[in-house]
């Protein structure tokens, strides 16, 4: 948004917000970010939401009349298995309602994918290919293609042009560090943040292969790229990727330097179940695991459109490299910013609006589950652990788990292994089943003090028990 500003181009924006002047401070805050505040005045904003049919705008606003083309580049990014429903609702569906509007409309999309609906297939990877025979090394992936699908039908259906943007994998500002979304790398440099201090100079060993590379893209080079590519009115597909990617080696090297651990070895899967894990080889396993296929291979991805385009428009430089100095930038903006701990939009003042179905939950709810067998396969979980409410001052919860029963539950008090730290919204989206306490903490939502081996333990087996036994906002069963 902030290079498309800088280039003239007019904006209007949908949010998913009820409140136009709180979607306009989201506006100005994500602008910040890339230093263009200023901007925010010649953003408009359109309430809606991409899962609605025509994106949830009212029909009757003439807002759309000045509209000459759609950027599509709003999706699901989680890579559980359980965010199925999610990703195929928001990534798949939600294309199809932003292709319906635009041919209401007669506009062009631009619709912005991913370098990696090449899935599990290796090689190079041309920008036209979308083959899907191989299959995926996820959801997200295969939703994404599948979206890649939808508006390759669309346009020979239509006529109307479309631009496919695949970028790969986005990282902060090159000159800054900022971003505005702490996943992929920065989930491996978090780990190694908790990790360090418990290693000193020992080994760690984690699974990667060598020569296997990365592909990462500073977020301004990307911004920059694409909209060149827009501005230079070529339909198609177009990888918007490094031409230079890191190996995971080098990630390794540059790892040990920044967080100062004395042996970092790679190893494949075979030789690391063959020795018994470490316990900060343990932790480091829970909170990469869902990113395990992207360091056993990757395939090279084609630039040859991108390239062609750029040279036209006498845009195409070097990007950002992916070494020490840009990794400390981001490392220094992420711990600055508590990796992504502080909320986007400004807290509402007084106590979490949730604070009745809490202490409902607390008080009666658990208290019916008290010296049940919680679950059957939860019979070998023994556990003291807490829950703190951000935005309920003063206020937590311990509770015990014996042998998977549900032993005792009280207002703060006793000795823990480990508390959950989280506002009220998140914590009423968990017990309702909604949002599991894994995704909850790889979503920067949740933070786990103490022990945070027992806590990630304890989020992936109580993820099952809230769904099986939800309690919503209202309180109700």
């Amino acid at each position: 948004a902030a290079e498309a500003l800088g280039r003239g181009v007019q904006i209007s924006a949908l949010m998913r917000d009820r409140c136009q002047s709180r979607a306009g401070e989201r506006i100005r805050q994500v602008l910040s970010l890339a230093g263009a505040r200023s901007h925010a005045g010649q953003v408009s904003v359109l309430l809606g939401d991409l899962c609605q049919p025509r994106l949830g705008i009212d029909r009757t606003r003439s807002s759309l009349a000045h509209v000459s083309g759609i950027l599509h580049s709003a999706a699901c990014t989680a890579f559980e298995d359980e965010d199925e429903d999610l990703l195929q609702g928001t990534n798949v569906q939600g294309t199809q309602s932003v292709l319906d509007l635009a041919a209401e409309l007669r506009v062009p999309v631009v619709h912005i994918s991913t370098a990696y609906v090449a899935g599990k297939r290796l090689g190079t990877i041309m920008e036209e290919d979308l083959d899907s025979s191989p299959g995926f090394n996820n959801t997200y992936e295969r939703t994404k293609a599948e979206a890649e699908g939808l508006v390759r039908e669309w346009s020979m259906r239509t006529g109307l042009p479309v631009m496919v943007l695949r970028p790969s994998i986005v990282l902060g500002d090159s000159r800054t560090g900022r971003t505005a979304r702490f996943g992929t790398l920065y989930d491996f440099m978090h780990a190694f943040e908790k990790i360090a201090p418990r290693l000193g100079k020992d080994e760690i060993r984690v699974r990667g292969e060598a020569e296997v590379t990365k592909n990462f893209i500073a977020v301004d080079d990307l911004a920059r790229m694409a909209w060149e590519v827009i501005a230079g009115g070529r339909p198609g597909t177009f990888h918007l990727t490094h031409p230079q990617p890191v190996t995971m080696m080098g990630l390794r090297d540059m790892f040990g330097q920044l967080f100062g651990v004395g042996r970092i070895r790679l190893v494949d899967a075979a030789e690391f179940a063959g020795q018994k894990a470490t316990r900060p080889e343990r932790l480091y396993q829970k909170m990469t695991d869902v990113y395990r296929p992207y360091v056993q291979q990757e395939p090279a991805f084609d630039r040859s459109r991108t390239n062609a385009v750029l040279t036209e428009r006498g845009a195409l430089k070097a990007e950002q490299p992916i070494d020490l100095s840009y990794l400390q930038r981001l490392l220094a903006y992420a711990r600055q910013v508590d990796w992504g701990g502080a909320p986007l939009a400004e807290p509402q003042a007084g106590a979490s609006p949730q604070a009745p179905a809490i202490h409902r939950y607390f008080s009666e709810f658990l208290q019916d589950k008290m010296d049940q067998q919680l679950l059957p396969d939860l019979k070998r979980l023994t556990a003291v652990f807490g829950i703190r409410v951000e935005d309920l001052p003063g206020e937590g919860w311990t509770l015990a788990i014996t042998e998977g029963r549900l032993t005792s539950v009280s207002q703060n008090g006793k000795t823990r292994d480990c508390t959950f730290v989280l506002n009220g919204h998140a914590l009423t989206e968990i017990i309702a089943g909604k949002l599991s306490p894994q995704r909850a903490f790889f979503a920067r939502q949740v933070e786990i003090e103490g022990d945070v081996e027992t806590g990630l333990v304890l989020a992936t087996r109580l993820g099952a028990f809230f769904t099986r036994y939800p309690y919503d906002a209202e309180g109700n069963a």
